[in-house]
């Protein structure tokens, strides 16, 4: 009798193999009173009675039911065939919640393609209780008519904590048709799993189900792994509900489900969550899974409707919103709480947050995540709105579209926060303001144009940051804030902090062009600390009504300290309105080089506070090394301030040497080999 033993599994090219011993002897098997091995094949004979391939049983009801009725622990092998259900196949093995005491039912070869049971097409093929391991077996034309149901394979009691396992298993145009919470491929609850299948070709219409597998979090765990989702439809039974393509998850949330290396593609769904709808449980994972070429409305690749969950090692590829809505990648919304590490989000497409949408009062902390490719009408890859929160920390935007903020939009809010700690912004664009980043959606920024002008920008900090080679068409080259109160942030500013501006640009076809690095239009005081500010550029054309500021553009309230704005141009020449600052501006302990045009105002930069307007001199400039020489007029010239303590400048030394920092973001250091005597 076959041994199953907590399936030993051996990862490659995401299969699991389970290692059956070619000879096993009586002596390695336990002894289990009544324990015995039953076999179906084509032509059977229902009369036999099923204990060896000769007296094989002929149809798979009867089978099936000589295994749910017997009280030991049994097995049934199954020959290659194709075996028609009359009625619902039911399996509960033993009272145990041990796996070791599982039934097990597989086919001969181990291969899915050689034994198919098919459904009436009425009801559902297989219901999975208890205490029972299904292997090999490929399951088709079942249908979910109610809730709790898979319209492939139930695994797991709908009402009852159990361990039942489906793996290496294919359901395939199988679907469900019910208001209420079902799958139309297959249905897991409690502790059940399903392990290495491929579930593909299903369909759903249904409230708060999906096309693909229901995972009910209710309690425990319920788990699918190392399996492919793909192919499979969602449509919304009722109005303004919804219906996964690939996967959903819901329940009482008293359990947390589990996502693991899985490949969820092509899945669509006529509303939300193309590839997977999830309404976590208190600690959900999903981890190492793949989500790709799906489509929905909103939330093409996921969407998060509440709870808690991670999301590690994920890919979020090519999912586009059909109707132009939120989300391409992935939408998290209501109170949901999520992170990601380590993930990716590359060529996803959506109206707004090509790669994540976030809002209500949803928060998102992500660490060492990519976004390439992403496209939206705003926020190419990232699009915050209505108070939501969001902590990234090395994270890189790279070659993202879109309207406002090429690489994120940061959107209307009155208690939102975000935080974007060692972060690079390189080469994304905005065919409106910021070519990295917009904080708020003015389109005109002296806020003329009607309602736009109410739209505001978000409060937070972006520290030890990279923008390069950010292009906007309007104002703002890497970055553009607006904000027209102080009192929509309560007082906390954006904050600019040890970041470096380089080589972003407003280009055509654009008719106001300001900010070639940086635009900030705001009563809320944003600061400006030791960041470098350099070799940015403001290139006009003959529709171009207004041109100021070649790096920095600043109106009405801003503080800047300790940051050097040098070698900023307008069409490539030095020459003209380099820089604007106004005078509201308050500005300390900073170089500007050349001296800011101020028209009618008067020039801040003066030695009174502490500033200087004289070549840097920085180590490279040509090639981009921002560093600064011994020989620079900005060294040990800034003023010391709190957070520098045990911080680091941008290179990641030490951000004071000496006692007082440098202006920029890279603090001095000497080259390998040069002794450096302090008296």
């Amino acid at each position: 009798m076959h041994k199953f033993a907590e399936m030993t599994k051996i990862r490659g090219g995401g299969k699991l193999t389970v290692l059956l011993a070619a000879v096993v002897t009586i002596m390695a098997l336990p002894f289990v009173a009544g324990a015995a091995t039953y076999y179906l094949k084509p032509g059977g004979d229902d009369s036999k009675d099923g204990t060896s391939v000769e007296n094989a049983f002929g149809t798979v009801n009867r089978a099936f039911s000589q295994v749910h009725s017997h009280t030991a622990k049994d097995e049934l092998i199954i020959l290659p065939g194709e075996y028609a259900a009359t009625t619902t196949l039911s399996m509960s093995g033993q009272l145990s919640s041990d796996i070791d005491d599982a039934d097990v039912i597989r086919s001969s070869t181990g291969k899915p393609a050689d034994v198919v049971i098919y459904g009436d097409g009425t009801t559902n093929v297989l219901n999975l209780a208890r205490g029972v391991v299904v292997e090999g077996i490929t399951f088709s034309n079942g249908v979910a008519t109610a809730a709790g149901i898979g319209g492939g394979v139930r695994v797991g009691s709908n009402t009852a904590e159990y361990t039942s396992i489906i793996s290496n298993c294919v359901i395939t145009c199988c679907r469900a048709n019910c208001k209420a919470k079902a799958g139309g491929g297959a249905y897991v609850h409690g502790t059940g799993k399903i392990l290495d299948c491929v579930i593909e070709n299903c369909s759903a219409t249904t409230d708060d189900g999906a096309a693909g597998v229901f995972l009910n979090n209710s309690s425990n765990a319920p788990t699918i792994e190392h399996t492919i989702i793909r192919n499979c439809s969602g449509e919304n039974y009722s109005d303004e509900k919804s219906c996964a393509g690939g996967i959903a998850s819901g329940g009482s949330k008293g359990g947390s489900e589990r996502i693991v290396d899985c490949v969820i593609s092509n899945c669509t769904t006529t509303v939300k969550g193309g590839g997977a709808y999830l309404d976590f449980g208190p600690s959900a994972l999903v981890s190492g899974t793949t989500f790709a070429q799906c489509r929905a409305i909103r939330g093409s690749g996921v969407l998060v409707a509440g709870g808690t969950g991670a999301f590690k090692d994920c890919s979020f590829v090519e999912n586009r919103n059909v109707a132009g809505d939120n989300g391409g990648g992935v939408l998290v919304t209501s109170t949901s709480s999520v992170s990601f590490k380590d993930c990716s989000f590359c060529g996803n497409e959506a109206g707004n947050g090509g790669a994540l949408y976030m809002t209500v009062t949803s928060s998102a902390s992500l660490s060492n995540c990519d976004f390439t490719d992403n496209n939206a009408g705003d926020g190419g890859a990232l699009y915050l709105m209505s108070d939501a929160s969001v902590s990234m920390s090395n994270c890189t935007f790279t070659s993202n579209q879109g309207g406002f903020g090429g690489a994120a939009t940061l959107d209307q809010t009155s208690h939102g926060y975000f935080a974007f700690t060692n972060c690079v912004f390189a080469s994304n664009i905005a065919t409106n303001n910021g070519g990295a980043v917009s904080c708020g959606r003015a389109n005109f920024p002296n806020g003329s144009d009607g309602d736009s002008k109410n739209r505001r920008g978000m409060y937070g900090e972006f520290y030890s940051c990279t923008f390069t080679n950010n292009v906007a068409y309007e104002s703002g080259g890497a970055l553009f804030h607006r904000d027209n109160t102080s009192s929509r942030n309560s007082g906390k500013p954006l904050v600019l902090r040890n970041s470096l501006f380089a080589y972003n640009s407003v280009s055509t076809p654009g008719y106001y062009h300001c900010g070639g690095g940086i635009y900030l239009l705001s009563y809320d005081t944003p600061m400006v600390d030791s960041c470098t500010i350099v070799c940015n550029n403001v290139v006009t054309n003959g529709t171009s009504t207004t041109q100021f500021g070649a790096g920095f553009y600043t109106r009405w309230k801003s503080s800047i300290v300790n940051t050097i704005i040098a070698h900023n141009t307008m069409n490539g020449e030095s020459e003209g309105r380099n820089d604007w600052i106004r005078n509201t501006a308050t500005v300390s302990y900073s170089c500007a080089y050349p001296a800011p045009k101020q028209g009618t105002d008067t020039n801040p930069f003066t030695k009174a506070n502490y500033c200087i307007s004289a070549d840097p001199r920085f180590v490279d400039a040509a090639n981009g090394d921002f560093r600064l020489k011994n020989s620079s007029p900005c060294k040990n010239t800034g003023i010391l301030e709190g957070w520098m303590a045990n911080a680091s400048d941008l290179a990641g030394n030490a951000r004071v040497l000496d006692g007082v920092p440098n202006m920029g973001c890279y603090e001095f250091y000497p080259p390998p080999g040069v002794m450096l005597i302090v008296w």
